[in-house]
């Protein structure tokens, strides 16, 4: 039909050739090594990072490829299962940090503060448990540090007689870093 021209060959074979630089995607490799990071509390910072692409790259790619997406998805909440795993562990620490561990989750997890408490405590349980219903809504961003100091204050004066040592030093601790935080 056309006569071909040398310009219009040129033309051609540089769209042909125009396809662009291959793609890093590799989903056998990536989302093995992205949910493994994830698993071990990383951030999303840090698994695009490791996976040596860009933060566009990966959000692109969260965007366009539904398996990518998945992945994604369940790698968060791998990494905030064990950040909350962490925290049950060091639950009767006395030297763990629980306010540097909220202030670290809410940075690694981009989560926002809530003015509503979105949960109950078990009226007939251990303050201990109690406390540690509280930890777990603290670490979920169910509540406020504000409206866990809160729950504490209701829980010591429920059950000032029956606490444990160990649970006023951690309660004592825990409004003293609020303190200190706020000053």
């Amino acid at each position: 039909m056309f006569r071909q021209t040398q310009a219009s060959q040129r033309r051609l074979d540089i769209a042909i050739n125009a396809i662009g630089r291959p793609t890093k995607y590799d989903p056998e490799r990536m989302i093995p090594k992205m949910l493994e990071l994830y698993a071990q509390g990383a951030s999303t910072t840090h698994v695009f990072c490791e996976l040596g692409i860009t933060s566009d790259t990966f959000y692109r790619w969260v965007k366009k490829h539904q398996l990518f997406s998945c992945a994604f998805k369940s790698g968060k909440n791998l990494s905030k299962s064990a950040w909350l795993d962490h925290a049950a562990d060091n639950f009767e620490n006395p030297k763990f940090q629980f306010l540097l561990f909220e202030s670290a989750f809410k940075r690694v997890h981009q989560t926002d503060d809530s003015s509503t408490i979105d949960f109950e405590l078990s009226a007939d349980a251990d303050p201990k448990v109690q406390a540690q219903e509280i930890l777990t809504a603290l670490s979920e961003r169910s509540i406020t540090t504000q409206q866990a100091e809160a729950l504490i204050g209701i829980i010591r004066s429920a059950h000032d007689v029956s606490l444990s040592p160990e649970l006023l030093d951690l309660m004592d601790e825990i409004k003293q870093k609020q303190k200190e935080l706020s000053s």
